[in-house]
């Protein structure tokens, strides 16, 4: 019976292989390629699906005849189960001896390879052919990383002397492909050991901000990056690091690159580190050397679209997907972000039509944390006044003891007050505006000024605004495996609302639930669901932001340790209070913009992160430079004011998406819930001028419905923007809402104090002072005395407040029972 088996034999061109049949008397015959699946047992039926397998990829194999020629670099590419399967010979029981003569930077510079016996002694009569070796008339298959070794040797020794550049990429080349110590099987030079020549075949940029403006950094990148990119990678992911270890990279980035005005083909970087450039690569770098150096607007221009800069500068020199292949840009800062510089206090203007007969409507603006008032003619006045301190070249004007900003921005705001109000003359002076607290911005600032990110306010007029996004792919929606809560009907809801949101591309939304509904549940439910879906992939991973009031944070850790099945979101980075110590970058770009920075690689790198608003305000640098899958600010009406640090801070964050968790989308005025809504959906609600013109001035209803079905009313492909429930709402699985009125009579020292105040706003004429009394009788309700003051003893008798509510506290512990409080304004 004939025998059927594969054959291999090693020419320069690659290994060829037959299909034979050996008869009893007579020579071998070669079965035509075609007739291999019929003609192979089943035994040769694996190897032979392979070769034929390789056949579809011309650079892998190819027929000549009756043979089927695989390449050296596939075979030498082989396991030992695929190489058996085909009849390709063994591996070498050699260990690959590499020396060097001369040193890498000298052109007699040259590798020498020696095949050794396990006794150390060469192997005699030893020849080469590709990925073979031919001893006598034995043949070994030279394996990976073994062959790629030799070959760029080869190829090395082959470079003219003169080509540095060439020698020290294909030496970068054969760097990464020799272990870190010598092994059994491959033995190298201490020189060679510690030399390392890293191959730059791409780049991205560090984005900074500081005192001048935005500067950016090259980060290099090697070739497995560069194949990623042609294989349709858009932007460079967290986790791949960077071609050079930090302390080269920082070396080549803030010095030797910064040391000459054109960028090079090569750099040392001691400790035995060289880099070496692919052409491309370092003519974009050119380009991104002479922007360094260029004024801040080039900068700022460059930044805004640095593919297309260096795209346009090199035009004549290389295609674009050669550009495409080298630079990968980094999801950094928003778009939102246009500059970097010293904060400005904002001014805006404010109308305010009061309802109670005895309160006119008040207008003027607001500057920073103070509210300006302003009678009809003395706008024009302010207008003027501010006009001459700008051609004087001053800062700012003083009026009535407050400092009004000398700006263009400011002028803006006087002419729109012109335009726009057009108070009555019967009215009687104007009252000072609800005076809202802003001791989170204060300190902050400072006499000199701070550097912050500068944002399209969108306070004026509409300069970024956000819209529906493509999402391809995401999570399937249910109910995350992670979460060990059973959730409640108005929950599961919420939660099918919040992913729906996601799903259909909105940058963001607003949880408006009343206390006590769940909203820290449905959103950590939603954030697990988030999260499991970057555990497979869709969407790109990324880390979570929570940003809460101090006070919450703790509350947020319990309730994921509650809620949550491990791993939860993940390892929490705590960036507030202590745990800043850890993440603060020391020393480098904190100089310029006179305050520490965060360790940016921690932050990009953590799974969720919490932190409070007043340490997004002064770290805004750190955070807004990273991009996060999605961002939660809780009890959100913290950012309800336009026009100060904290508020910019937070609408600078790079997001995703974005959720707001408030229970109070509205405390003062419609203005908190337009500034809350530019954060989430920037541009939805108009600009804050525009906003405050139509739905504050008048207050008509035909706009208010308007401006709540907005909110609150879904399209015909994706859910609402805002979703408010109440616990009057009789929601399912909550029980009634039933409210119990108490009374209890003042003390004879509290109604005293009481009957005093009335007394004294009966007398006091109008303007503030009515203000000033209402603000008096309030805080006398609660107490007549300030707690600074006050002793323990009979502190609770004196308040007809405090007494009844301890009261009831006092019962509601005798039963064992819980409670949730609420201070009400």
């Amino acid at each position: 019976m004939a025998k059927v088996e594969l054959s291999c034999e090693v020419q320069p061109q690659g290994f060829e292989f037959r299909l034979l049949r050996h008869r009893l008397l007579g020579a071998a015959q070669a079965f035509a390629v075609s007739e291999w699946p019929e003609a192979a047992s089943d035994s040769l039926l694996p190897g032979v699906s392979q070769l034929l397998a390789w056949l579809d990829d011309e650079a892998s194999a190819s027929i000549v005849g009756d043979v089927v020629i695989v390449h050296h670099h596939v075979i030498a590419a082989l396991d030992i189960g695929t190489a058996r399967a085909i009849s390709a010979p063994p591996t070498p029981p050699f260990i690959l001896d590499l020396q060097h003569v001369g040193t890498i930077d000298r052109p007699e510079f040259r590798f020498k390879i020696t095949w050794l016996q396990t006794n150390g002694q060469p192997v005699p009569g030893l020849r080469r052919e590709g990925a073979a070796l031919k001893v006598g008339s034995r043949f070994f298959r030279i394996p990976e990383p073994f062959y790629g070794i030799v070959e760029t040797a080869d190829a090395f020794n082959a470079t003219p002397p003169d080509d540095m550049d060439g020698r020290f990429r294909a030496w970068a080349k054969m760097r990464g492909l020799l272990p870190e110590e010598s092994g059994n099987s491959i033995q190298v030079d201490g020189y060679l050991g510690s030399t390392r020549v890293a191959h730059a075949a791409s780049f991205s940029l560090a984005l900074h901000s500081g005192a001048d403006g935005f500067t950016f950094d090259p980060v290099l990148f090697g070739p497995d990056l560069t194949s990623a990119v042609a294989d349709g990678l858009e932007e460079m992911p967290h986790e791949v690091e960077s071609l050079l270890p930090p302390a080269q990279q920082e070396l080549f980035a803030r010095k030797r690159f910064l040391e000459s005005m054109e960028c090079r083909a090569r750099y040392t970087l001691g400790a035995g580190w060289y880099v070496v450039l692919d052409e491309p690569v370092r003519k974009a770098l050119g380009v991104v050397r002479q922007v360094q150096r260029a004024h801040q607007n080039v900068r700022k221009e460059f930044v805004r679209n640095p593919r297309s800069y260096i795209a346009k500068a090199l035009s004549d020199e290389f295609p674009d997907d050669v550009l495409e292949a080298i630079f990968l840009e980094t999801a950094e800062f928003s778009d939102r972000v246009r500059d970097v510089g010293i904060w400005q206090t904002k001014v805006l203007p404010w109308v305010k039509k009061n309802k109670e007969t005895w309160l006119p409507e008040a207008f003027g603006i607001r500057v920073g944390g103070q509210t300006v008032k302003l009678e009809p003619g003395q706008v024009p006045d302010l207008q003027t006044a501010v006009e001459s301190a700008i051609t004087d070249g001053k800062p700012s004007v003083n009026w009535n003891g407050i400092d009004i900003p000398a700006t263009s921005d400011t002028l803006s705001t006087l002419i729109s007050l012109m335009g726009e109000i057009k108070p009555s003359p019967e009215s009687s002076p104007v009252t000072e505006y609800e005076q809202e607290a802003v001791d989170f911005d204060h300190g902050s600032i400072g006499d000199g000024g701070q550097y912050v990110l500068e944002i399209d306010d969108n306070l004026s007029e509409v300069g970024y605004h956000r819209v529906r996004i493509s999402r391809p792919t995401a999570p399937a929606k249910a109910i995350p495996t992670r979460l060990k809560t059973a959730l409640k009907t108005h929950q599961t809801e919420g939660l099918a609302w919040l992913q729906d949101a996601w799903i259909s591309g909105h940058p963001g939304v607003l949880l408006a639930d009343d206390m006590g509904l769940g909203k820290t549940l449905q959103a950590l439910a939603f954030l697990a669901w988030l999260r499991e879906g970057m555990d497979l992939g869709h969407p790109k991973p990324a880390p979570i932001l929570i940003v809460a009031p101090t006070g919450l944070l703790k509350n947020w850790e319990q309730e994921h340790n509650q809620h949550l099945h491990l791993p939860g979101l993940g390892d929490v980075l705590r960036a507030f209070g202590s745990g800043l110590v850890d993440i603060r970058s020391r020393g480098g770009r904190e100089i310029q913009i006179g305050q520490a920075t965060l360790d940016s690689t921690r932050l990009s790198k953590a799974n969720w992160i919490l932190t409070t608003y007043e340490t997004l305000r002064d770290y805004q640098h750190s955070f807004c430079a990273i991009r996060y899958a999605a961002v939660v600010f809780d009890e959100m009406q913290k950012i309800k004011m336009p026009g100060t640090v904290m508020t910019h801070a937070a609408k600078a964050l790079n997001a995703d998406f974005i959720v707001g968790l408030t229970g109070t989308p509205i405390e003062n005025r419609l203005a908190d819930l337009w500034c809350l809504m530019d954060t989430i959906q920037p541009g939805l609600l108009n600009d804050l001028a525009t906003f405050s013109r139509i739905y504050e001035k008048e207050e008509k209803p035909d706009d208010l419905r308007q401006l709540k079905a907005i909110l609150t009313e879904p399209s015909p492909s994706a859910p609402q923007i805002m979703m408010r429930r109440m616990k009057a709402d009789r929601l399912k699985g909550l029980p009634e809402k039933i409210e119990h009125p108490l009374e209890q009579l003042m003390s004879p020292i509290q109604a005293q104090a009481y009957n005093e105040a009335v007394r004294a706003a009966r007398t006091g004429g109008g303007g503030s002072k009515i203000l000033e009394a209402l603000h008096r009788l309030r805080s006398i309700s609660l107490h007549p005395i300030h707690p600074s003051s006050a002793a323990d003893d009979g502190y609770v008798e004196l308040s007809a407040r405090f007494k009844l509510a301890l009261g009831i506290l006092d019962g509601i512990a005798a039963k064992g029972e819980k409670a949730l409080g609420r201070v009400l304004n």
